[in-house]
Parts: C-alpha cells; structure tokens; sequence
C-alpha cells in the first residue's frame, strides 16, 4: 500500500469508519464523538485546525531532531529509517560501497552471535545498534541503486 500523501489523506486511513465507528473511536480514546469528527474534516476546516498532530512535522522540522518520531516508532513496533540523498559515485567509490556494506553486515552477524550466545543487556543494545545499521546502510544503497537503474546518473558503459 502507497504511503498517504497528506496528512488528511493519513487521518482518513487511519480513523477508518468503515472497520470501526467514530462513536468505537471516540470511547476508546476517551474523547467526543465530535472530536473525532472535527479530526476528519478537510485540512482547511477549523476542527481540523485543533488536531496538535498537524504541528508535529513543523515541530521536526525546525528542532532538526526526530526523537518525537522515534519514539511514536519504537511504541508502534516499528523502525523509521532516514532517506539519504544519493549522487553518483565513481566506480572506486561504488567498490568502497560494498565493501563498507559487508563490513557492516558482518559486523551485525558477529554482534547477533553474541548476543544470542551470551543474552545481556550490553549485548543486546550492541545487537541493536548493528541491526539497525545495516538497515540504514540499506535504505542508502536501495537508493542508490533505483537511481542507477532508472538513468539517472551518467551510466558507463565498458
């Protein structure tokens, strides 16, 4: 499924009324039936205005700090990963690439090892940090790659 495109179109996936009614919302999350409404109105309504959601990218945005998000992640179950921008490399470069990338993984792989052989706090939080590495190295060189497949950096062709 597509990530929503604004944050009403987010909302509107999100209080789904068609799975659950506003009035199931509203007593779960122990507010007005109203409230729940106003949250779904379009993004230049009043109620709309009252979500404090709607401040919290600006709030990123200028603090240049994603704790907030991080840990609404962590308290889903989930990971974000930051985008990097990517430009293209030359062909040295790209070697280096891969080779930071296996040193990472294995770097990861050694880590899980000991953790799993030796379960402790340290080695958990080592684990996790390895983990979380490799995936953001990931994110990087999937987007690299797209890029290079799709043209749009200068391809050489030998």
């Amino acid at each position: 499924m597509a990530a929503p495109r604004t944050l009403y179109e987010a909302i509107r996936e999100t209080f789904d009324f068609k799975k659950k009614s506003a009035e199931d919302f509203s007593v779960e999350l122990g507010m007005s039936v109203n409230s729940i409404y106003r949250w779904n109105q379009t993004e230049d309504s009043v109620g709309f205005a009252d979500l404090p959601l709607r401040r919290l990218l600006s709030v990123l945005n200028v603090s240049n700090n994603n704790a907030i998000l991080d840990f609404l992640e962590a308290r889903r179950g989930r990971i974000s990963v930051k985008v990097p921008r990517v430009t293209s490399l030359p062909k040295n470069d790209e070697s280096k690439m891969i080779s930071d990338y296996q040193l990472i993984t294995v770097g990861a792989i050694k880590a899980l090892t000991e953790f799993l052989e030796k379960p402790s706090r340290i080695n958990y939080l080592n684990c996790d940090d390895a983990l979380k590495d490799v995936l953001r190295k990931t994110v990087a060189i999937d987007k690299y790659s797209a890029k290079k497949a799709s043209g749009q950096f200068e391809m050489e062709f030998n």
